[in-house]
């Protein structure tokens, strides 16, 4: 089953969506490391999970930019 969204945040060209068990997933434009990836990965167009993420944090929310 996927994870209830608690918020979207959409930046130029990346996406960014909070779950309701505060996981964050991510996909779009990477060039930066925007979208939370390795910046080797340059553009990302599945969602996919954030992994490296500090342990037992809880997030508050997300937000998304430019860069």
């Amino acid at each position: 089953q996927k994870p209830a969204i608690k918020s979207i945040e959409c930046g130029f060209e990346h996406t960014l969506i909070l779950s309701q068990n505060d996981e964050i997933y991510a996909f779009g434009r990477n060039t930066f490391g925007q979208a939370g990836m390795p910046k080797e990965i340059k553009v990302c167009a599945k969602i996919t999970k954030i992994e490296n993420l500090p342990k037992n944090v809880q997030i508050a929310e997300i937000k998304a930019g430019i860069k």
